[in-house]
């Protein structure tokens, strides 16, 4: 018959702390030129987030008039950063036909984070700020939310923004 052992006592294991929640965003830049070897960069930041809190993930329809870049809804009580996604050509598994090629030309998104001095709401021309075309992103952090605004330089747009918690 076995004996019952017993084991020497053990110490006690400290409970784990959580980590905090962090993002990281990550880009990664190929080059190929036409006459020499490929290049690529990697891009990486990573930042802690002061409270836990879940970044706002939306499908949303961007129009030609201005909208501030913070959807009404975001739950994000203290947002850090943006990447909006224009959706138009995204995920194509063709090659364009031409009149695919000729919308994606004017399907660009302009985004501001600032506004002309003295201004609360863009003007209808405005020139500048970032551009997303068809099937491409802009990333930001602004400075003052009050100033981001967002339009579709010609028609309707679906895109996908995101709204990273401080």
């Amino acid at each position: 018959m076995d004996k019952l052992q017993s084991l020497p006592p053990t110490t006690p294991v400290p409970p784990i702390e959580p980590r905090p929640d962090c993002i990281t965003q990550v880009f990664n830049l190929y080059h190929i030129p036409s006459d020499d070897d490929p290049e690529q960069a990697t891009l990486q930041q990573e930042h802690t987030c002061q409270y836990p809190c879940q970044p706002y993930k939306r499908r949303i329809i961007i129009g030609e008039e201005w909208q501030p870049l913070l959807p009404s809804d975001c739950w994000v009580e203290q947002p850090s950063g943006f990447a909006l996604l224009n959706r138009r050509g995204y995920g194509r598994v063709t090659n364009p036909t031409e009149k695919e090629k000729e919308e994606d030309k004017l399907s660009m998104l302009q985004v501001i984070t600032s506004l002309p001095a003295g201004r609360d709401v863009p003007p209808d021309r405005c020139s500048g700020g970032l551009i997303a075309p068809a099937s491409g992103f802009v990333v930001g952090t602004p400075g003052d939310w009050k100033q981001c605004f967002v339009r579709s330089i010609h028609e309707q747009i679906e895109a996908t923004i995101w709204i990273t918690p401080k």
